[in-house]
C-alpha cells in the first residue's frame, strides 16, 4: 500500500509539473501577440487608460468572487499583509515601467530584456539567503550559459541604445530611460511572482492573489485619470470596451495561466519557459508597419535564445 501511494504521490507531481509548463508556455505565447498588440496602442493612448481598462473588469470580477469565496480574511492570521503589499507594489510599478518602455522601443527587444532580468534576480534572490528563491545550485557550464544570456541581452539594448533595433529610428534619450525602466519591470515581476507563490502556498486561491496583485496598480491608473481627465481616450466608449477586452484576453488571463504554472513550476525553470517567446514575437512584430526586419536583432534573440535553452538543460542535469 505504501509503494503504492507513494508512486500515486509521484505521478500527480508529474502530471502538475507538465501543466505547469504548459501553462507559463501559452503565458509565454500570448505575451508576443499582447506585445505587438499594445505596441501600437500606446502610440494614441495614454498608459493610465490602457491600465485601468485592461485592469478594472477584471480585478472586479475577481474581487467579488473572492469576497464569495470569504478566503482573503484569513491574510491577517496568515501574516501575509506584509507579502500583498510588497506584491502590489511591485506589481504596480512593473507594469508602469513595462508599458513605458514598450511605446519607446521596438516590442521584441522590451519583452527580451524584460523576460530576461527573471532568471538573474532569482539567482541573486537565492545567493542573498531569501526564501522567495530557495536554494538554488548553479553549475560550470550553466554559468557560462548565463553569461550568453548577459551578453545577447546588453547586445540587444546597445541596438536600442545606437537606434539599430527594428524601429529604425535616431537615437534619443528615451531610450536609454527605458532600458532602465525595463531592468526594473523585470526585477519587480519577478518578484512580484515570487510573492504570489509564496500566498497562494499560504493558501490563497488565484482569484484572491489577482485582486490583491493588481488593485495598488489600478488604485493608480484611476488616480491618474482623476487628476488629469487629458488622458482620457478621445475616441467612442468602443475603445474602451475593446481595451478591456485586449486588456483581459491579452495581459490578466495570461497571467493568471502564469500564476497557476508558477504554482506547480520551479521558478527558474518558469522564467527559463517564459523566455522563449522572444522569436515569436519577432515573427509576430514584423506586420507592423513601424518595425523593419533587423538581422542584428534577430542573431541577438536566435543568441539569447539558444544561451537560455542551454542554461535550462545545464540546469536540470545538474541536479
Amino acid at each position: 500500500m505504501t509503494s503504492r501511494a507513494t508512486a500515486t504521490t509521484v505521478h500527480h507531481d508529474q502530471v502538475s509539473h507538465r501543466i505547469g509548463v504548459m501553462l507559463v508556455l501559452a503565458f509565454t505565447f500570448s505575451q508576443a501577440i499582447r506585445d505587438v498588440y499594445f505596441a501600437g496602442v500606446f502610440q494614441g493612448t495614454s498608459i493610465q487608460a490602457v491600465i485601468v481598462a485592461a485592469f478594472g473588469p477584471s480585478t472586479l470580477v475577481f474581487g467579488l468572487l473572492a469576497m464569495f469565496r470569504r478566503r482573503t480574511g484569513a491574510i491577517d492570521r496568515r501574516g501575509l499583509v506584509r507579502t500583498i503589499v510588497l506584491m502590489g507594489l511591485a506589481t504596480a510599478v512593473a507594469w508602469n515601467c513595462y508599458f513605458f518602455a514598450l511605446r519607446v522601443l521596438d516590442p521584441v527587444i522590451v519583452n527580451t530584456l524584460h523576460s530576461g532580468v527573471g532568471p538573474f534576480v532569482v539567482l541573486a534572490a537565492a545567493a542573498a539567503g531569501s526564501n522567495l528563491a530557495g536554494h538554488i545550485t548553479v553549475g560550470r557550464i550553466e554559468r557560462w550559459m548565463l553569461v550568453g544570456v548577459a551578453a545577447s541581452l546588453c547586445g540587444l539594448a546597445g541596438l536600442a541604445l545606437t537606434g539599430r533595433s527594428g524601429l529604425a529610428a535616431p537615437a534619443r534619450e528615451a531610450d536609454a530611460v527605458a532600458i532602465g525602466a525595463l531592468l526594473v519591470s523585470g526585477t519587480c515581476i519577478t518578484v512580484s511572482l515570487m510573492l504570489a507563490r509564496r500566498a497562494h502556498d499560504a493558501g490563497l486561491g488565484i482569484a484572491e492573489v489577482t485582486v490583491l496583485r493588481f488593485l495598488v496598480i489600478l488604485g493608480i491608473g484611476l488616480a491618474a485619470l482623476g487628476t488629469d481627465p487629458s488622458l482620457l481616450p478621445t475616441a467612442r466608449w468602443s475603445t474602451w470596451a475593446w481595451l478591456a477586452l485586449a486588456g483581459t484576453g491579452l495581459i490578466v488571463l495570461p497571467t493568471i495561466a502564469l500564476q497557476a504554472g508558477i504554482v506547480r513550476t520551479p521558478p527558474l525553470t518558469a522564467h527559463v519557459l517564459r523566455s522563449l517567446g522572444p522569436v515569436v514575437l519577432f515573427g509576430f512584430e514584423q506586420v507592423d508597419p513601424r518595425i523593419a526586419f533587423s538581422a542584428q536583432v534577430l542573431a541577438c534573440v536566435l543568441a539569447y535564445c539558444v544561451f537560455t535553452l542551454a542554461a535550462n538543460l545545464a540546469h536540470i542535469r545538474g541536479r
